[in-house]
């Protein structure tokens, strides 16, 4: 690969991660939150949206191209009966629901 090649190459990638891994300022609601970026959640100040059983602090990573969005919450702790993850897509603003990840699919822990 040419040192020209590699230089494009690698301010793209330097452009898109930059952008994803960028803080946020948290909205009320996950809906609103579109941008590409990490986003700080609480009971606090996000007051709606939530996947349902699952604790209420954490993050979310959105990750943004075009018309398609992603969005990943992780959770800061989970109690028994809570899930552990949860994520969900939405395609030209139209999201669907969450897709979460129960304490059982937990393979291997250490």
């Amino acid at each position: 690969m040419s040192e020209k090649v590699m230089e494009l190459s690698n301010g793209i990638l330097k452009s898109i991660l930059t952008d994803a891994l960028v803080e946020r300022p948290t909205k009320a609601s996950f809906d609103e939150m579109t941008q590409s970026g990490v986003y700080s959640i609480g009971p606090e100040n996000v007051k709606s949206g939530y996947p349902a059983t699952i604790f209420e602090y954490g993050i979310l990573i959105v990750a943004v191209a075009e018309l398609f969005m992603a969005q990943i919450y992780i959770p800061h702790n989970w109690m028994a009966g809570q899930h552990l993850l949860a994520f969900r897509v939405a395609y030209n603003g139209n999201f669907n629901k969450w897709i979460v990840l129960p304490q059982s699919s937990v393979i291997i822990q250490s």
